[in-house]
């Protein structure tokens, strides 16, 4: 029973569970819940001759994995908000710096930023428009916010932070 109703059994009695998770955690927060959803990971193969780092998702319920990132030197996975249009984000390891990278679910990837110095740990906004991020350089780290205009697709890049201190893993709120 959830809420005065009957539950059906899904395909397992752990999918079952997980909904039944995801719904009394909505009904007691008001919060979407997130017991069955897509989890983001990075996966260390140190067998053989070549260390390999990989980035997976999975369902909590699922047998297996799905390799986004193969290979290289991933670091930090973070989902972007848009449950449409999933993406992740995640720091990857280069001879010269740690630079953010974008990954799709089909695993199309791109360059988000390649400064000089570690480019790390974003935070998504929930329009999809802005992420603002860690970017250290010269041993202080400092929040930038990187946003793209919805009308003229421009992206623009600006600091948040102007401090000695070190400025890391921000949370961007809705308000």
């Amino acid at each position: 029973m959830l809420m005065g109703k009957s539950v059906s059994m899904l395909s397992s009695a752990l999918v079952t569970a997980h909904l039944i998770a995801d719904k009394v955690w909505q009904t007691l927060t008001g919060q979407e819940g997130i017991f069955s959803t897509l989890i983001a990971y990075c996966h260390e193969d140190a067998g053989g001759k070549m260390h390999r780092k990989d980035i997976c998702v999975k369902r909590p319920f699922a047998k297996g994995e799905h390799v986004l990132v193969n290979g290289g030197k991933p670091l930090a996975p973070r989902w972007n908000r848009d449950p449409h249009h999933p993406r992740l984000l995640y720091s990857e390891a280069t001879p010269s710096n740690i630079r953010l990278m974008a990954v799709t679910m089909d695993h199309k990837r791109s360059v988000v930023s390649d400064f000089d110095g570690l480019n790390m740990l974003p935070s998504f906004a929930s329009d999809g428009n802005r992420v603002v991020y860690c970017f250290t350089q010269h041993g202080k780290s400092q929040l930038f916010c990187y946003e793209v205009n919805a009308t003229n697709k421009r992206s623009t890049l600006r600091p948040l932070t102007h401090n000695d201190g070190n400025n890391l893993s921000p949370c961007l709120l809705d308000n």
